[in-house]
């Protein structure tokens, strides 16, 4: 019963921090040219030898605007 209560609260502390984010109607930048920030990142990758992540959004999503 312990680690349902545990597992709950945890539950409850990941999405509460979600929805305290999700106050900007619009995250997304318009105007942003998406191409080129991919383009930068994976140049800025190859230098460090680092790994890039890619996140895909739409403003219509509610889950993306938590990821902002």
């Amino acid at each position: 019963m312990l680690r349902f209560w545990v597992a709950a609260l945890c539950l409850f502390v990941l999405t509460a921090s979600v929805h305290a984010m999700d106050g900007d109607a619009n995250p997304f930048i318009e105007t942003a040219d998406a191409r080129a920030n991919v383009d930068a990142a994976m140049a800025r990758a190859a230098a460090n030898s680092t790994r890039v992540i890619l996140v895909f959004g739409a403003d219509w999503c509610h889950d993306s605007h938590g990821l902002v």
